[in-house]
């Protein structure tokens, strides 16, 4: 990565075609789970979710493997701006190559989680414990990456991935609120009708999982 922003390119894959080969792959990763493993998509996705939300998450999973490419590719741009502004007193690189950093590390991890994923599926291993895995790991290799192209030190990594959440953290309430304005312009539309019921369905079944309790 460091090598082919610093103009060695003839030893290292271009990284939109390896962008493209990340997204093949993770187009097969995402038919193998529809297919052989149905349920693992969901399962990824609702950890630590409360009871009775089973089915909007389920059509979180659905839409993550209808729109995996479309998702992982929008991520780039997300995390090469983040990056930016955690390194602004830093001038050795500038957004241009940190896109490039984000595209080798998205596919990087993309295709080993991808293999991973799919071994650990066919050992039984619970798709809970994968989901909450992967996001770790993803940390980490980011940490990783970052540390490695800018020399930090531990404590350093530690304080910059805690800006990098940060940010993260404010740009997807941001997403969050511009979600529920949109969903309050199209309240009448058959899509957020429909959204409402399952999230009223989830309330009425956390509520009688509670009174069945007391």
């Amino acid at each position: 990565m460091g090598g082919y922003i610093d103009g060695m390119r003839k030893r290292y894959v271009n990284p939109i075609s390896y962008i493209a080969l990340s997204l093949t792959v993770g187009g097969v990763y995402m038919l193998i789970l529809s297919k052989y493993f149905p349920d693992a998509m969901t399962e990824m996705s609702s950890v630590g979710v409360a009871e009775g939300q089973e089915e909007i998450m389920a059509r979180y999973g659905s839409f993550i493997q209808k729109y995996y490419s479309f998702m992982m590719i929008s991520f780039i741009p997300l995390y090469a701006l983040i990056s930016r502004l955690v390194f602004i007193n830093r001038k050795e690189y500038n957004f241009t190559e940190h896109l490039v950093m984000s595209m080798y590390i998205m596919a990087q991890f993309s295709l080993v989680s991808s293999f991973l994923n799919i071994i650990l599926l066919v050992f039984q291993l619970p798709a809970g414990i994968l989901g909450s895995a992967s996001i770790f790991l993803q940390i980490a290799y980011f940490a990783y990456c970052y540390k490695r192209m800018y020399k930090l030190s531990f404590s350093g990594i530690i304080l910059r991935s805690l800006f990098f959440f940060g940010i993260l953290i404010v740009i997807m309430i941001g997403i969050g609120i511009l979600g529920v304005i949109i969903g309050i312009i199209y309240k009448d539309s058959e899509v957020m009708q429909s959204l409402i019921e399952s999230q009223k369905a989830a309330i009425e079944a956390q509520k009688a999982l509670k009174d069945s309790i007391n």
